[in-house]
């Protein structure tokens, strides 16, 4: 059950629903990120009784994020590459 502080907030996009997490939520798991790209599952399980998501929805919140950092770093290379 979730409580008032984190509303279960769905935005449909096409046929399916994505998880809107909110600004404490985004904000504990980016600090932890900050802290260790790669979580353990005992922390992991921390994170999901403190900010009331799944194991499962934060472990896909850090490959997400793990991703966009690879992403935007191979575009940052490309970019200096391109302007030598």
């Amino acid at each position: 059950m979730l409580d008032a502080g984190f509303p279960d907030v769905r935005v449909r996009t096409s046929e399916k629903y994505r998880m809107v997490y909110s600004d404490y939520q985004r904000l504990e798991l980016e600090k932890e990120f900050r802290t260790s790209q790669f979580i353990n599952s005992e922390r992991k399980s921390q994170l999901s009784s403190e900010l009331q998501l799944t194991e499962r929805q934060i472990k896909i919140w850090f490959q997400n994020s793990r991703q966009s950092v690879f992403v935007n770093q191979d575009n940052e290379d490309s970019l200096h590459v391109s302007l030598r």
